[in-house]
């Protein structure tokens, strides 16, 4: 087994396979043959990876309404977090005198934090498998990604 930091090249007998990663996850894992044709690879069916490609091949907008679906619950935790971390900074007494105070409109209970935690991380997981190096931007159905 090849092992090498990313970007990576290993030849391979009749071509090479090219493999780079992006900020969420693998950006690019292909076959370039001997004649220049370049063929994408596609994750061991038994991989999360694997089964996930699978659901998009399958039941293509299933499979968007699952990543639409993870970028709302990415956005909403975002804000969230953001709201929170501005109602801490703006209540120092310092910033509060300079700029006011904010104070979000609703507060969750802790149960409700770990409940939109645990969401949120599951939802980024959602986007990082899919092997897009763009988690905000899905393919729509029935076109090809880009890779």
């Amino acid at each position: 087994m090849a092992r090498a930091n990313l970007p990576a090249t290993f030849p391979v007998p009749g071509g090479v396979v090219e493999v780079a990663a992006g900020q969420y996850g693998v950006k690019r894992a292909h076959l370039v043959t001997d004649g220049g044709a370049e063929h994408l690879l596609t994750p061991h069916p038994g991989s999360l990876e694997g089964r996930r490609a699978r659901l998009a091949q399958r039941f293509p907008r299933a499979s968007w309404a699952v990543g639409a679906v993870a970028v709302v619950v990415i956005l909403v935790g975002g804000l969230l977090a953001l709201g929170r971390g501005l109602e801490a900074v703006t209540h120092s007494p310092a910033i509060a005198a300079q700029v006011g105070t904010f104070t979000m409109p609703f507060h969750l209970s802790p149960t409700g934090l770990v409940v939109v935690g645990v969401l949120t991380a599951l939802a980024g997981t959602e986007r990082a498998i899919t092997f897009r190096s763009r988690f905000l931007i899905d393919r729509r159905p029935g076109r090809r990604p880009r890779g």
